[in-house]
């Protein structure tokens, strides 16, 4: 999977831009660490609503991070599209350094979108948290340069959120 879309109508220049986008986008799916026993850290995506059943359009999710470590943890949030994108969730600006707290618990809202013209939109989510402060923003598209794992310890958890419009009922509707 990566970017969609013909290349033969592409000049160049944007053709280099899809295969970079692309292997950015790899590099971020592809990206593993688990949870070492000395940072226990739970990452959850629930319903906003407390429902339960497949994702809508404008439907609310929490993403939830939990943490039992007893040291501060610096998190990213990255979301890998299926259409091949991928943006920087949090933290809010490049450069920051919030981080949650020993013991912490962190929660970010989204909102669930279905992309127009599409059926089916995925997206994974991943929470990458390190010990020390690591600019991730590389791991979007159109990143440029390099990028090294970070000093101290990293993990990586995964959450996939799938959208769709709701099924057309096959009943028939009342006064129809």
């Amino acid at each position: 999977q990566g970017p969609v879309g013909p290349p033969a109508s592409l000049r160049p220049e944007q053709l280099a831009q899809r295969v970079e986008d692309w292997a950015t986008w790899k590099i971020g799916r592809s990206l593993v660490a688990p949870v070492p026993p000395d940072l226990p850290v739970r990452f959850e995506a629930v319903r906003a609503d407390g429902g339960a059943g497949p994702l809508r359009p404008g439907d609310q999710v929490s993403l939830t991070v939990r943490s039992d470590a007893g040291r501060r943890l610096y998190l990213t949030l990255l979301a890998l599209g299926d259409d091949g994108q991928s943006q920087l969730l949090y933290p809010p600006q490049q450069g920051s350094k919030p981080y949650l707290k020993p013991f912490g618990t962190f929660r970010f809202p989204v909102r669930m979108e279905l992309p127009e013209g599409r059926t089916r939109s995925a997206k994974w989510v991943r929470l990458i948290a390190t010990t020390e402060p690591t600019p991730m923003h590389l791991l979007v598209t159109s990143g440029r340069g390099g990028w090294r794992l970070p000093a101290g310890r990293m993990l990586v958890l995964e959450r996939e959120l799938v959208v769709a419009p709701p099924a057309r009922s096959a009943e028939p509707q009342p006064g129809g």
